[in-house]
């Protein structure tokens, strides 16, 4: 593992212990936020949907727009990355809309960057997906990330269209960026070995590699073992493209080697599928075989896989639609209760002031044992009180310490013993004998 996801998941064991160790906080959905963006680099995007939709509501909750946003970003990577495009277009717009409404444009750009590559998976040409690149590489509200990402986008999009000449420009610039110390290292090390493929593609193959042995000397220096891995893959490619194929094939292996070794399924994949063409094209038919038919079985895994996360992620993501839907019915009804009790508290309070007109005391002592004040429990005042305030169940738990099931035969002992037919009967009795 690189140095990036050890990093990423030290801080998302760090997040998910500080969720745990309760009781909620003001940093609860930034906490979320961290462990879901820590779950996703650390290949474990399914698991950071459930976190990422916490931290949304969370801050939407508590009026956190910022955090809401990210949050709303990152849940729309997981959900690409678990092939759900129509979730993951869903997320980014909504990330965008709070974007713009804080008049943020970093974030809108970013989260438009996300917008063009969920595009390139929904079938975008190259030259639609270029287009789109090179607008948003001119655009002034950048960070240097998402710069690097722009121009090296743009490279690629050259790259794949045939016109790798123009690609250098922008990936050359975009290697001068990454370079500034506060950039991460990894951008510096995709940015150079795509330009060693587009140098390659244009017969500048001496120039290729000299790139790709810099960066390679440099993410082993720096203890960049996914990095490496993938360097030595693009040597592999650009060997190839400069028909140097025995060396290519040695290459080829020696990455898919190093992909077998630390687990990576994808790099694996690509690995075999690049070693089966420079086989090929070395005139070796029967390994280029072996090599296809090793492609073929991992493709089977990587489909297997990623069902099972597409299914996973979307099937928490219909129960936090339904946890979502409920909130907001919950919500509804707190606010239509708290309106109810400000129109009986105001309605008692004139009723109180027409019996002392009339010479009656609404608020002396009632006998013991009538309904609605000293029939009830000292716990089922408690219970009442709540009512009052419009908690759910669980909440009137949660603040009293009891559980739902006791705190529903509170519920019901108060209905029977006020002569109520429901919780808004209950309290506005309990306003008008003066119990609440």
């Amino acid at each position: 593992m690189s140095k990036e996801p050890k990093a990423a998941l030290a801080l998302a064991l760090e997040g998910l212990s500080l969720i745990a160790e309760g009781p909620a906080t003001e940093r609860e959905a930034e906490l979320h936020g961290l462990a879901g963006r820590a779950l996703i680099v650390t290949d474990a995007s399914d698991r950071a949907v459930g976190h990422l939709v916490s931290g949304a509501d969370l801050a939407r909750l508590r009026g956190q727009p910022e955090i809401e946003c990210d949050c709303l970003r990152s849940l729309g990577v997981a959900l690409l990355v678990n092939d759900d495009l129509d979730g993951a277009v869903r997320e980014f717009e909504s990330a965008l809309q709070i974007a713009q409404r804080l008049n943020d444009p970093i974030r809108s750009r970013r989260i438009q960057d996300n917008l063009i590559v969920v595009r390139r998976h929904l079938g975008a040409s190259h030259e639609e997906q270029l287009k789109q690149w090179a607008e948003c590489a001119e655009s002034p509200h950048h960070t240097a990330e998402s710069l690097i990402s722009a121009l090296n986008n743009v490279g690629r999009c050259y790259v794949d269209v045939g016109r790798a000449e123009e690609a250098i420009g922008p990936l050359t610039r975009a290697a001068e960026v990454a370079d500034s110390p506060e950039v991460s290292t990894a951008a510096m090390f995709v940015v150079r070995a795509n330009l060693a493929v587009a140098l390659a593609a244009c017969g500048r193959g001496a120039e290729a590699l000299e790139v790709l042995h810099a960066a390679q000397a440099r993410a082993r220096a720096g203890g960049f073992d996914r990095e490496v891995r993938q360097l030595l893959a693009r040597e592999g490619e650009v060997l190839r493209e400069l028909g140097r194929y025995p060396e290519s094939v040695a290459c080829l292996k020696q990455a898919r080697k190093a992909a077998e070794r630390a687990g990576q399924v994808g790099e694996l994949r690509e690995a075999c599928h690049d070693l089966m063409l420079s086989l090929k094209a070395l005139g070796d038919f029967e390994a280029a075989l072996e090599a296809s038919e090793s492609l073929r079985r991992i493709d089977q895994q990587l489909n297997r896989d990623r069902a099972d996360r597409r299914m996973s992620a979307l099937a928490a993501r219909f129960e936090l639609d339904k946890a979502r839907r409920e909130a907001e019915l919950q919500a509804v009804h707190n606010a239509e209760l708290k309106a109810a009790n400000v129109q009986l508290r105001t309605a008692n309070g004139s009723l109180r002031k027409a019996l002392q007109a009339l010479g009656f005391d609404a608020r002396r002592p009632r006998p013991p044992g009538t309904p609605g004040d000293s029939a009830l429990t000292t716990r089922e005042r408690q219970v009442l009180a709540l009512l009052g305030k419009g908690r759910s169940n669980r909440a009137i738990g949660e603040a009293l310490g009891l559980s739902s099931i006791t705190v529903r035969h509170h519920v019901s002992a108060i209905l029977g013993k006020l002569g109520a037919a429901s919780r808004t009967e209950a309290v506005a009795l309990a306003l008008r004998n003066g119990t609440l």
